[in-house]
């Protein structure tokens, strides 16, 4: 028993109490599908591919309802959790040794501030992926284009999954075995969950917070998709970079 499959058997239960813990709700299966199909890569001792994961987890939701395609948080879900898996398997790229197997080891290791604005850049560049790659989505389904969404979004989700998340998280857990009748750091994290909430309608209030629209042609949903592909792989070259940039751009004009 290698550490690797012995960190897959300690993973693979408490991600399955997670899931039933949240409701097994479709974004929290779609979630577990695929980290049980990378933690049996892993044990078989494959490269881990969250696109191939993600695949998986698709499949499996759409074989017993082939109408949740159709379905815009089924959509939605699916198409964030492609925009991360690209943004991880893009910087996995950058740091993989020329077998493209095993990440490097030989850099020094940063210093704590370094490694913490590392994650915080990371979390950024995750939800700004997130937030490009749906909002052709949201323009067909909402009628809107968010354009503050894209700037506050980079503040309020990495906080909220860092404070409100494990702080309700933990305090379900405690309840779940101490068998309470009331929720422990619940003064906490409503007074935390209040402020964001207070946060986010005042910035919905801001004049021209969003654009209303309507709906885009899927024709023109695919060369946004398109040309934000082309942004991230060729972003090295800075008249492709500025190139693509300026297309999204005239294009999120040319919807509004």
């Amino acid at each position: 028993l290698t550490a690797t499959q012995l960190a897959v058997l300690i993973t693979l239960p408490i991600v399955s109490f997670y899931m039933l813990l949240a409701g097994a709700e479709m974004a929290t299966v779609r979630s577990w599908i695929m980290i049980v199909v990378c933690c049996l890569g892993l044990w078989l001792g494959r490269e881990r591919n969250l696109v191939t994961a993600l695949a998986v987890a698709a499949l499996l939701m759409v074989l017993p309802h082939p109408e949740a395609i159709h379905d815009i948080s089924f959509q939605l879900s699916y198409l964030s959790v492609a925009a991360i898996g690209m943004v991880v398997l893009f910087r996995k790229t950058k740091d993989l040794d020329p077998g493209g197997l095993e990440v490097a080891v030989s850099r020094d290791e940063p210093d704590w501030f370094a490694n913490l604005l590392e994650k915080g850049r990371l979390a950024w560049l995750v939800t700004l992926a997130v937030s490009l790659t749906t909002l052709p989505l949201v323009a067909y389904s909402f009628h809107q284009i968010p354009w503050l969404g894209l700037l506050t979004n980079m503040v309020i989700v990495p906080l909220v999954g860092i404070l409100v998340i494990p702080l309700g998280l933990l305090s379900g857990i405690v309840v779940l075995f101490s068998g309470g009748e009331t929720l422990p750091f619940a003064i906490i994290n409503q007074w935390i969950l209040n402020f964001f909430a207070q946060v986010t309608l005042s910035l919905s209030h801001v004049p021209g917070a969003e654009w209303h629209v309507a709906s885009p042609s899927i024709s023109s949903m695919f060369i946004f998709w398109s040309v934000l592909a082309g942004l991230v792989l060729l972003k090295d070259w800075p008249i492709f970079r500025w190139s693509c940039a300026t297309i999204l751009v005239a294009i999120l004009v040319w919807w509004a």
